[in-house]
């Protein structure tokens, strides 16, 4: 395996630089802006769920067997009843934002 060389400070500014110059566009952004998902829920009907990474989560006991209650009547493993809530908190929060910031666009 090849180590890549360390950059000097001159080069580091000179790559980003020319990042920033390519990253510019000259025609509008804005059509561009209405192709892609607004929010996260959007993200995952059309592109699908993505790759997932195992996290560790501190659950009050009581909680957690509520939650495993909820997953055996349902047939469910309990793991997606918290995926699917994690889901539908974030969904519900950028409602939430998108709501607001069009409330402020009114006034």
């Amino acid at each position: 395996m090849k180590i890549p060389k360390k950059k000097s400070k001159k080069e580091l500014e000179a790559e980003a630089t020319r990042w920033i110059k390519a990253g510019k566009l000259k025609e509008s952004s804005e059509p561009l802006a209405l192709s892609t998902p607004v929010s996260p829920e959007e993200h995952r009907r059309l592109l699908g769920l993505g790759n997932r990474k195992a996290i560790s989560i501190r659950i009050p006991e009581n909680d957690l067997e509520a939650i495993r209650k909820i997953a055996k009547i349902n047939g469910r493993k309990y793991q997606q009843l918290i995926v699917l809530a994690v889901q539908l908190y974030v969904d519900n929060y950028y409602r939430q934002i998108k709501a607001r910031n069009k409330k402020m666009q009114d006034y």
